[in-house]
């Protein structure tokens, strides 16, 4: 498993599978086709026997995502015979020979979990500004989003986490406002107070009516700012 940038090994399975062996001579050719079976048919045990304990391990650990690595044939079979709770959990590959060091392995974990977050976050801000778009329980723009905010209904707010955003807050009812030309508080009539890191402000708030946060980055974070750089799937 990896986990806050370590992998931890759990356990290792072994089995033997006898190597192919290649021959041009015709008169082999017959025993060719059985030792080519021969071997296929052991990648195939081994591939089941992996699978298995994987099954146990994703019991044990309740991992979100399976990242399948080491030779191209070892591979494709293993993603042949896992169950379907597992195949669904497969986030990618990764061709890694078995003798490679764990800093490798965590290399190439590392790469492909960052390219599976950009896309995770892009269809995250697709789906967004297709809802916000539609009015179904979703809006975009730092003015509809604090509303939504001061209203409780924000579910999940996603944001853009270098985006500069600036505003203040009501002194008496504490509502947020990004809107640096306003003075008053437009729900009490409060003055407002500019506040430093206003962005940490929002999330600080969000988290506090039990929402929760998500950071976008790269293309997403781009395609957000367009639309000012802050969302929100609603409750209601």
């Amino acid at each position: 498993t990896v986990h806050l940038g370590e992998i931890e090994e759990h356990e290792a399975v072994f089995d033997d599978v006898p190597r192919r062996t290649v021959t041009t001579s015709m008169d082999r050719l017959w025993s060719q086709k059985n030792l080519q079976r021969h071997h296929d048919m052991h990648v195939h045990w081994h591939a089941t026997h992996v699978a298995e304990r994987l099954r146990e391990l994703v019991e044990r650990y309740h991992f979100d995502r399976l990242i399948v690595g080491g030779a191209v044939e070892a591979v494709g079979e293993l993603l042949r015979v896992l169950p379907k709770r597992l195949s669904e959990r497969v986030a990618g590959t990764i061709s890694v020979p078995v003798t490679a060091s764990v800093s490798d392995v965590l290399a190439e974990v590392r790469r492909l979990e960052e390219q599976v977050e950009r896309q995770t976050e892009h269809q995250l801000v697709e789906s967004l500004l297709t809802a916000a778009g539609k009015g179904d329980r979703a809006v975009v723009g730092p003015t509809a989003t604090l509303e939504a905010l001061h209203e409780g209904r924000v579910r999940r707010l996603i944001y853009v986490g270098d985006h500069a955003l600036t505003g203040s807050a009501c002194a008496q009812c504490g509502a947020l406002f990004w809107e640096p030309q306003r003075e008053t508080c437009w729900y009490c009539g409060g003055k407002l107070e500019a506040v430093p890191d206003f962005l940490n402000r929002v999330l600080e708030r969000t988290l506090a009516v039990g929402g929760s946060v998500e950071e976008v980055r790269g293309p997403a974070a781009e395609k957000l700012k367009a639309a000012g750089g802050l969302g929100a799937f609603l409750r209601y």
